[in-house]
């Protein structure tokens, strides 16, 4: 069993890693060496980041129990026994291996370096144990959640997830700018169309050149406007062919 001396040095270890990017090591017994890297997030993400990233975003986890969670997937990986319960690939299709205890899964990538390979805590999954996995997680936190080495890594925990949802926001306010600047740009060429009257010819030019649909004038176009192009030269097609089926007739 750990000592709270070891305890805390992980905690510290782990926190020391988020603030500074700077890997550490863990020992295990079966597979030697295995860092534990910041990483990154993403989808061909790994290390810490990409388990606070999935842990959030994916499994909506508050910040006690992402900080458990990196903490247990670090004894997980020192502690635990290599298991088969679960097939992981890695951007390489190379199988990734995985560590299990109490219910929790570390997984552990073989990643090239220049001085050969190492092993790297990649991710954390759950095997079908998932009571188990979390009275573990729970533990963590009642035992360590009022330590001050639990807070600190928990303070780097939670910036990290600011910096998600900042960059969420900053990508749905760069979503809504496109979707507008697109509004608008759709709706003046239906416009111009409009404008252009019984011309079909010309208008039907326009809109090829701008590549304008009837489903993007739809989407993105003032309703009136749509529906004055919707009964005219949207509805040109089907009136030509009910007009060549009339013809075909007599």
């Amino acid at each position: 069993m750990l000592t709270d001396t070891d305890e805390q040095r992980s905690f510290k270890k782990l926190s020391h890693i988020l603030k500074t990017g700077k890997s550490n090591t863990i020992w295990s017994d079966q597979l030697g060496d295995i860092y534990i890297d910041k990483g990154c997030t993403g989808k061909n993400g790994y290390g810490l980041l990409h388990i606070i990233e999935g842990r959030y975003i994916k499994d909506k986890h508050n910040h006690d129990e992402i900080t458990a969670i990196l903490y247990k997937v670090t004894d997980v990986a020192k502690n635990g026994n290599i298991t088969d319960s679960i097939i992981i690939k890695n951007k390489n299709n190379d199988k990734c291996m995985g560590i299990e205890k109490d219910g929790i899964i570390a997984i552990i990538d073989r990643r090239k370096e220049k001085n050969g390979e190492k092993f790297v805590i990649t991710g954390y999954e759950l095997n079908n144990k998932k009571e188990e996995a979390t009275g573990a997680i729970q533990t963590v936190i009642a035992r360590y959640g009022f330590t001050p080495e639990f807070s600190d890594f928990r303070k780097q925990v939670g910036a990290v997830v600011s910096s998600f949802q900042v960059s969420q926001q900053l990508k749905d306010k760069s979503r809504k700018i496109e979707i507008a600047r697109k509004a608008g740009y759709v709706h003046g060429v239906c416009e111009c169309v409009v404008a252009i009257g019984d011309d079909r010819a010309l208008g039907k030019k326009l809109l090829t050149e701008m590549n304008i649909t009837k489903g993007i004038a739809k989407k993105y176009a003032n309703p009136e406007t749509y529906k004055t192009l919707e009964h005219g030269i949207f509805a040109q097609k089907h009136e030509q062919n009910l007009e060549q089926s009339k013809s075909f007739k007599r």
